[in-house]
């Protein structure tokens, strides 16, 4: 903000909005109030190791499990395409 050239020019000459005593203020008494207050205790530690979630979304790429079916589904096609002359299953 001191590099406003109003709010410079009031800083060096002395008018200050009223705004900027009351921030002033305001800063007072919080810096006041966090040094009377005691500090806020910390959180119990805990040992668990975090929860691992499987990613959702229609942005991620599909699972492992989901590329392994569709090349076990792919792979039993083509294996039923080849042996079906051969059963003679298509006249």
């Amino acid at each position: 903000m001191a590099d406003n050239p109003r709010v410079a020019h009031r800083i060096e000459h002395g008018v200050l909005p009223q705004w900027m005593d009351v921030a002033r203020e305001r800063r007072e008494r919080e810096a006041a109030a966090m040094n009377t207050a005691p500090p806020p205790p910390l959180p119990p530690q805990t040992l668990t190791p975090p929860h691992r979630t499987r990613a959702r979304g229609r942005h991620r790429a599909p699972s492992r499990w989901c590329r392994r079916r569709a090349l076990f589904h792919g792979a039993l096609s083509v294996l039923g395409v080849m042996i079906a002359p051969v059963i003679g299953a298509f006249p």
